[in-house]
């Protein structure tokens, strides 16, 4: 080699140093790693790929040892995550633990089960997300899963006292209140009451005083009470698919 070439190669080798010192790296610290994948999820299914809010789907998916080394029993694992529509992260599943050796080149095979949500309902996601030992994660891709949702169940109406004190003085009249919601709609809210001196219960209708029949007011307006003694009230509302709800009976006094 000639005296021009060593040279040469010498001044390109102190700018190298030169650099990198200059960008705070030193021979030192100077070092190349090339990272190897222990695995590849090599494909992931839903099972079912369409199933009703509430069920449990089973997330399946093989990953391929690509490593250097078997995989022990309880070395290896694999969760899924669960996404929205639009791939907005849920939730995740507990770790399933590989119980078997796989080779290199073999496989693992996980099943890995989750509950749906009773309110979920449409198209949701998941990924397979696969560790071994303390190699970082190996993420897969999502795959797609339909919920089927639960169908609304029809609740009965809901009654609600508004005047706790019926008491009324003899010759007043009584205005009996109650609320009432219901998630179709009230058909008929009736009254069964027995005044003093009244031999039995009597029944009238009661009228949608304000609001909606969804959501409402309902009144039974008395005549004026002409004797003394106990007043008994009772509420039965009905809504539009025939399901039926009854307060218990309210008591109250007349006095003079």
């Amino acid at each position: 080699m000639n005296i021009k070439k060593t040279n040469k190669i010498l001044g390109t080798l102190i700018n190298i140093i030169l650099i990198l010192f200059a960008l705070h790296i030193t021979p030192y610290t100077l070092h190349v790693s090339y990272a190897e994948e222990p695995g590849r999820i090599q494909v992931s299914v839903p099972s079912p790929a369409e199933l009703k809010a509430g069920e449990t789907i089973f997330f399946q998916t093989f990953v391929v040892n690509e490593g250097n080394d078997t995989w022990g029993p309880g070395t290896y694992s694999g969760f899924a995550q669960v996404y929205g529509a639009q791939k907005d992260f849920i939730s995740a599943t507990e770790p399933v633990y590989g119980t078997e050796s796989v080779n290199v080149g073999g496989s693992a095979l996980f099943i890995i089960p989750f509950i749906v949500p009773l309110d979920f309902g449409g198209q949701y996601f998941f990924k397979m997300v696969f560790n071994y030992k303390n190699s970082g994660p190996i993420i897969g891709s999502h795959s797609a899963f339909s919920v089927i949702p639960r169908p609304k169940v029809d609740q009965p109406p809901e009654i609600q006292f508004m005047n706790f004190d019926l008491s009324a003085v003899q010759g007043e009249q009584i205005n009996l209140k109650v609320k009432i919601t219901d998630d179709k709609g009230i058909a008929k809210v009736v009254v069964t009451y027995q005044f003093p001196g009244m031999n039995s219960r009597k029944t009238q209708d009661m009228e949608l005083l304000s609001g909606t029949r969804q959501d409402g007011v309902w009144l039974f307006k008395t005549g004026s009470v002409a004797k003394t003694g106990n007043v008994v009230f009772a509420v039965s509302a009905t809504d539009s698919k025939g399901q039926v709800s009854k307060a218990e009976y309210q008591f109250s006094s007349v006095t003079k």
